[in-house]
């Protein structure tokens, strides 16, 4: 379903997701609404935190519903510093200021071993499109769950317009990964990262959303010269003791 009559609107951040219990045939109408509308484009200011440094910049997020996605992150001039993108297939970034690219050949494998199994590509692009992911099955209290026979688990909250709220993955009773949400009516206001086993935390805040029609080649990245090249999945799954 396309975005332009919404965005031809007035706009009031977060009307109609208040605290209530959403149907779950109001979190699926949302989901399938989201995948409708296809490829959406965000403009967002963004907080970055790690364990070595805080940086405020701008970016873009650019998503596909069906698995796909590029993340640009700017300084306040000069081309992208930090570059997260996926075709659906693989998954790759880089970071300029340190000449460095990380890759995962196989994307879905990388969200398996993360997740346990509970989350692939296509979750990721609803999740960051402020849905609730296939994988979790129906809602039912406002609230979704998956738990894997060995431990793993994914579970999500729900807003009253049956957009997300919250997303947590882990595979203890500590989560390893969240996802914070301030839904909008259709598509998020903001969006939180937080890697605890990383120290790292990412606050994007969405001044625009608009449709986009983005040719295949930007969900794919290939290594610059003199870029050092890192394996994604032992970066992120296995970080070093600080």
């Amino acid at each position: 379903m396309s975005l332009l009559l919404l965005l031809a609107c007035a706009h009031r951040p977060g009307a109609g997701v208040g605290d209530c219990v959403p149907a779950a045939s109001t979190v699926e109408s949302f989901r399938l609404d989201r995948l409708a509308d296809g490829p959406m484009l965000g403009r967002f200011s963004v907080g970055i935190r790690t364990r070595e440094d805080q940086v405020q910049a701008r970016g873009n997020l650019l998503v596909d519903p069906a698995g796909r996605f590029r993340l640009d992150v700017s300084g306040p001039v000069g081309p992208p510093q930090l570059v997260v993108a996926s075709d659906g297939a693989a998954l790759s970034a880089y970071v300029a200021g340190k000449k460095r690219f990380y890759a995962a050949p196989d994307a879905a494998e990388l969200l398996t071993r993360a997740s346990g199994g509970g989350l692939g590509p296509t979750d990721v692009g609803l999740v960051l499109l402020g849905a609730l992911p296939g994988a979790l099955g129906a809602a039912e209290g406002g609230a979704a769950r998956w738990t894997s026979p060995e431990g793993a688990w994914v579970a999500a909250s729900l807003a009253c317009n049956g957009a997300l709220r919250t997303l947590e993955a882990g595979k203890s009773p500590e989560y390893a990964l969240k996802v914070e949400v301030e839904p909008g009516r259709r598509t998020p206001e903001a969006l939180t990262v937080v890697v605890p086993s990383l120290g790292a935390e990412v606050a994007l805040r969405f001044e625009k959303w608009e449709p986009a029609s983005p040719p295949e080649t930007v969900f794919r990245l290939e290594p610059a010269p003199g870029f050092e090249v890192l394996d994604l999945a032992t970066t992120l799954l296995e970080p070093k003791p600080q």
